[in-house]
This record gives structure tokens, sequence and C-alpha cells, in this order.
């Protein structure tokens, strides 16, 4: 998943399975990955679907979800990132 160089708070616009929130928390130059989803039920739910309770401590003190009402609350990032599906997943 590229990442801009020096980039250290990324914006990822959807959570689907996580794959992309994991991955740029695994950068080193990443300190914070907040990630937008609009489906509180999905946000609810991805602890338990996706692995999540097995990710490294330092992975997850990097995360967090918010819905699209906390983004406008949210301070400046270095990168934002779109990882979006249609509703029937292609």
């Amino acid at each position: 998943f590229p990442v801009t160089i020096g980039a250290s708070k990324v914006l990822n616009c959807g959570l689907g399975m996580g794959f992309a929130m994991y991955n740029f928390a695994m950068k080193p130059s990443v300190t914070q990955v907040v990630t937008v989803e609009i489906d509180p039920e999905l946000a609810e739910m991805f602890p338990h679907f996706s692995g999540y309770y097995g990710w490294d401590l330092y992975i997850k003190n990097k995360c967090s979800i918010i819905n699209q009402s906390d983004l406008l609350k949210s301070k400046d990032f270095n990168q934002i990132i779109f990882s979006l599906t249609s509703a029937s997943g292609a």
C-alpha cells in the first residue's frame, strides 16, 4: 500500500476488511491511521471478523475507526487514501 514518504498521519476512507489500515500502520513513518467508516454496523463487527484481536499492540495503538461526522473534528493529515467498494462488492 503506497504511503507518501514522510507521511505520519494517514486518513483512510473505508474500513472494508481492515487490510489497508493494517498495512498503513505497519509503515515505520506512520504514527497514526484514522479510518472513516460510514456503516456503524461494519465498524462494530470489525474486531470480530478481521483478526484484530490478534494484531500486535504496536499496530493497534496506531489505528482508530471513526464515523464521517467525527471526520470534521479530526486534525490535519499528511495523506488521504480512499479504499472503497460498491455495495455489491465489485
